[in-house]
């Protein structure tokens, strides 16, 4: 019974999981100029700080912040370093 219950969770976890990063992927943009997250914009020219671990990025200005799951991507290695060359190398 327990092990039912326990089962049941995970699941229900890694479908709310699942869904989380197809809705968090779809709202994320990221160009030559800016990334965008749902209404907020950052442009590359503007970013203040950007903080990092192994599963998102955190990028500031001094009035907005925008978090990017990497792993909700395909290619998440990929986006890793177009990120870190966008923030070394603004537009």
């Amino acid at each position: 019974m327990l092990m039912n219950i326990l089962y049941g969770f995970l699941a229900f976890v890694g479908i709310f999981v699942s869904l989380f990063w197809v809705f968090d992927s779809k709202n994320t943009r990221i160009t030559d100029e800016y990334v965008e997250k749902g209404k907020n914009r950052i442009l590359w020219s503007e970013v203040t700080s950007s903080k990092s671990n192994d599963f998102s990025i955190v990028i500031s200005t001094r009035e907005k912040r925008i978090v990017v799951n990497y792993y909700a991507y395909r290619n998440p290695e990929g986006l890793m370093q177009e990120i870190q060359s966008r923030l070394t190398n603004p537009a």
